[in-house]
């Protein structure tokens, strides 16, 4: 999980319209719409179980610390989402007695490794990592009509790229590993083939980027390349993309919208 610098989201809260207007144009459904895709159910039916609980944001102060600003993003994110929400005045295990004396049913906390969140009635539990896979699996799909039969790039094979490969073939698609780290096929048995070096990628029209790098593909142009990109930050040049509607990326959005819904 890429830890999160305050900058990139300090302005979250007051563009989550605009990302669902962004959202729209580039898979033909808003945030709610995209999460009840993956959800298989429809937005009405996922606004009113949403309804139904409390959400409560717990700050973690170990290990690097707080991030400035990531609750009060979580929190908007979640409200977007149709949720009532608390954010907790106190930290660590104060904040999960703080949550419950106030009536929250589902905690999200997160330290420098983990971003979860826990319904405490129903005993379910979401990950960042896991439902970000999940979400962007389903963007993807959006854009290019589906993915059944289409070849898939995917780019890395962290803990992210590992669910995203899995996703990908689940929704019929071919998946194709480029990740350096990896260099006997055999290691890679899910995948159809592992993609030899950097140059190839031009050759896919989808991709799903899971890496953390940043920037390393600078300078390949990927025209009519739709690109579903969850990796922080961007490992590509914008302006080499045909257009803005070709690649769905966000700071923490979609993964988190999906925990939601995965512990309902």
């Amino acid at each position: 999980m890429t830890r999160l610098i305050s900058d990139w989201i300090l302005d979250m809260p007051d563009m989550l319209d605009e990302y669902d207007e962004e959202l729209l144009i580039k898979t033909g459904v808003d945030l709610r719409g995209l999460v009840a895709s993956a959800a298989g159910t429809s937005p009405g039916d996922l606004q009113k179980l949403v309804q139904d609980n409390k959400v409560a944001i717990i700050r973690i102060n170990t290990g690097q610390g707080v991030i400035d600003g990531f609750d009060r993003a979580v929190a908007a994110i979640l409200r977007h989402m149709g949720a009532e929400t608390i954010t907790c005045e106190r930290e660590n295990v104060s904040g999960v007695y703080e949550a419950k004396e106030a009536g929250a049913n589902i905690i999200f906390t997160a330290d420098d490794d983990r971003f979860i969140a826990v319904n405490t009635e129903n005993n379910k539990m979401a990950e960042n990592d896991y439902c970000t896979a999940l979400g962007y699996t389903h963007a993807l799909e959006k854009m290019a009509g589906g993915l059944k039969g289409k070849d898939i790039a995917l780019l890395g094979y962290g803990r992210v790229g590992k669910f995203a490969s899995e996703f990908l073939s689940d929704r019929g698609g071919k998946v194709w590993l480029y990740e350096q780290k990896l260099v006997e096929k055999q290691k890679a048995d899910r995948f159809v083939d592992l993609i030899p070096d950097k140059k190839s990628l031009v050759d896919f029209k989808l991709m799903f980027d899971a890496t953390n790098t940043g920037g390393w593909m600078t300078g390949l142009s990927l025209r009519d390349t739709f690109i579903s990109a969850p990796g922080i930050p961007l490992s590509f040049d914008e302006d080499k993309i045909d257009g803005s509607n070709t690649y769905i990326h966000d700071m923490l959005q979609l993964g988190t919208a999906v925990m939601l819904m995965k512990v309902l």
